[in-house]
């Protein structure tokens, strides 16, 4: 009998794909795991697939043969993210050689999403749930930077790291320079490949890690390049208002389950965790998700004005500007605290803020969650003392050079969980009095960080609530806040039934397009004018141009919009009494503050605000999903009582 040669062993190994190939050459000669350096000469595989499955075998090792097949990623790109990226059809002519398709209706945007969320593509529901997030590595670490990705690029392209620095200008992005350094138009590659590659590039060897990403690269086509890059990125930019909502809708669809069940459950877990919770166990899995400490959760938000026909008494109580923060206390089985401190993004600053432990261990409790502020007292130039803006806890908190000494303390104003009870479901009145028997003893001690229950009370008319809060404002404090005390406690949500109190009329809303400087007289300035725009019955809604930025909030706006890959290509204009504007659509994700005199409504109805200025640029601090409604502006056009 003849020996097999190199050959006809590889193909056999090769016969049920990368993963049973990997699994039956692994153990090697005798009981000695092979290496994946050996396995990569042995199988001559592509080192991007064979990282895949060796990772993937590594830890699942039960996982099927077939887990790696699904949709190619090509056709992910062409069929998924192309029609929502809304890319100009210049750009994709330009960067990828195709013909861009008309561009989609919100509803068909909508209906795109739940196609692809439904139907079986050989990805699971949660890699499903990531991609329409733009985020596969799931809110975990990536482990690969933008200057790793940079370093790769300029070994592809022989080119040192400040000449792709410098092209990125021209180009508009990283992703863009992946797409034109590429010459292929399409590879081989499946999506599941791609995801399974990027979910372990965290825990791998720096040398495999490399190796991977850039075999996934020199695979890739040019639409293929750009996507891959803008997803490890995070900067997946698509036409869709509210992805989260969108979600929950269709997954509420599908699985025959109330939106607002999967809007909760994934305020206390995540979009991913929720997904894979539907797909393995189906709804009744979800009933194990419960409110627990330890366990971060999305806070409730304050909707956005005080109306004129709210119903009162209501409770009125001080605004404070600083940093939103729930902590977290629990007691294990032999006594030992367990704490944390939460921001309004989910993550903790228990090593950041100092005094919090000892402020944890007085609560005079096993376990319990609170909800509150963060925030403190500055002495300015002349010696007086007086409130910390929340810039200014920020960057001392962070210890940055020159920072100004903050006298911080922790103020509660709601109680959410106490000794096993979750108490989000009682009423604003119940949760308040046990808050003030819990701190009734704490807030008197002596603490590294002071704590205090927020400063308000029950006001029976609308001259009281003024009266209190010209008093807060006079005490250099941000303003107030009005709490329905029948209300519960709605994770997650902007909830009509807390409503601000501010001087001055403000929106968050968010930049959808960017207007060239004036050379002449712009100096050093980009832009110098913006489209602003709400969220709509069907996507985002323009309601204004804003300018007269500043020139340190330009270029904050500037460098938001170049790290975040924010410039679609598709060019806008603007026709003005003594020129016309040039300028950019931008990827809808920069959210701003603006302030407002008001709001009109011309001869065909449409609503614009009326001088606009920009407050405040609140890049990664806010979703699109969370900024101001088309509804809410027209609610403030009836109050002015205008047009």
């Amino acid at each position: 009998m003849r020996a097999a040669t190199p050959e006809a062993i590889r193909e056999w190994f090769l016969e049920g794909g990368a993963i049973r190939a990997v699994r039956l050459a692994r153990p090697g000669i005798g009981a000695r795991r092979q290496s994946l350096e050996e396995l990569e000469k042995l199988l001559e595989l592509p080192s991007s697939l064979l990282f895949a499955a060796y990772s993937l075998l590594e830890a699942e090792p039960d996982v099927a043969d077939e887990a790696l097949d699904s949709i190619p990623f090509y056709s992910l790109c062409r069929g998924f993210f192309l029609p929502l990226m809304g890319l100009a059809p210049e750009r994709v002519g330009r960067l990828f050689g195709l013909t861009a398709a008309a561009p989609l209706t919100s509803e068909q945007r909508s209906r795109l999403v739940g196609e692809f969320l439904a139907r079986k593509l050989g990805l699971s529901l949660q890699e499903k749930v990531a991609l329409v997030m733009g985020d596969p590595f799931m809110g975990k670490p990536p482990g690969v930077r933008e200057d790793t990705l940079t370093r790769l690029l300029a070994r592809l392209a022989f080119r040192t790291v400040s000449q792709i620095r410098h092209s990125i200008v021209g180009a508009g992005d990283l992703a863009s320079l992946f797409a034109m350094r590429t010459t292929r138009d399409r590879s081989d590659l499946t999506s599941a490949e791609v995801l399974t590659v990027l979910r372990f590039l965290k825990g791998a060897e720096p040398f495999h890690r490399m190796r991977a990403l850039e075999d996934l690269f020199l695979r890739c086509g040019r639409l293929e390049a750009y996507v891959l890059s803008a997803l490890i990125l995070n900067k997946v930019h698509l036409s869709l208002s509210g992805r989260s909502e969108l979600i929950y809708e269709h997954l509420a669809a599908q699985f025959q389950a109330a939106k607002e069940v999967l809007a909760t459950v994934a305020a206390l877990t995540d979009p991913f965790e929720l997904a894979s919770i539907l797909e393995h166990e189906g709804v009744p899995g979800l009933k194990k998700i419960a409110l627990k400490p330890l366990s971060p959760i999305l806070p409730a938000l304050a909707g956005a004005t005080v109306p004129a026909e709210v119903k009162l008494p209501a409770w009125f109580e001080c605004k404070y500007d600083g940093i939103r923060l729930m902590l977290h206390k629990a007691t294990d089985e032999r006594g030992q605290l367990e704490f944390a401190g939460y921001t309004r993004r989910r993550h903790d600053w228990s090593e950041l803020i100092p005094g919090l432990a000892p402020l944890a261990r007085v609560l005079p409790c096993h376990s319990a969650i609170l909800d509150g502020e963060l925030h403190g007292s500055t002495l300015d130039r002349s010696g007086t003392l007086r409130p910390c803006t929340v810039y200014e806890v920020h960057t001392f908190l962070r210890g940055e050079p020159g920072a100004a000494r903050v006298n911080l303390r922790y103020t509660a104003f709601d109680l959410l969980y106490l000794d096993g009870v979750d108490l989000t479901d009682r009423p604003f009145s119940e949760r308040r009095a046990r808050l003030e028997r819990l701190l009734a003893v704490p807030s008197q001690l002596p603490l590294p960080l002071p704590l205090e229950l927020s400063r308000g009370r029950r006001v029976e008319s609308r001259e009281e609530m003024n009266r209190l809060y010209e008093q807060f404002r006079a005490q250099g404090y941000e303003g107030g806040m009005l709490k329905i005390e029948s209300s519960a406690y709605p994770l997650a949500t902007r909830t009509p039934n807390w409503m601000k109190r501010k001087p001055e009329e403000t929106l968050d809303l968010v930049l959808t397009g960017a207007f060239w400087s004036d050379p002449s007289t712009a100096g050093k300035r980009m832009f110098d004018a913006y489209l602003i725009s709400c969220r709509g019955p069907e996507g985002l809604h323009l309601v204004g141009t804003v300018g007269g930025v500043d020139e340190s909030t330009t270029l904050k706006i500037a460098g938001a919009i170049l790290q975040h890959n924010l410039l679609t290509g598709r060019p806008i204009e603007h026709r003005g009494h003594q020129r016309t504007a040039a300028g950019l659509e931008l990827a809808p994700y920069l959210v701003v503050t603006v302030a407002l005199e008001g709001v009109v409504r011309d001869v065909g109805g449409v609503f614009s605000l009326r001088s606009p200025r920009i407050k405040q640029v609140r890049a990664g601090e806010m979703s699109v999903g969370e900024i101001a409604t088309l509804e809410e502006i027209e609610r403030r056009h009836m109050r002015e009582g205008l047009g």
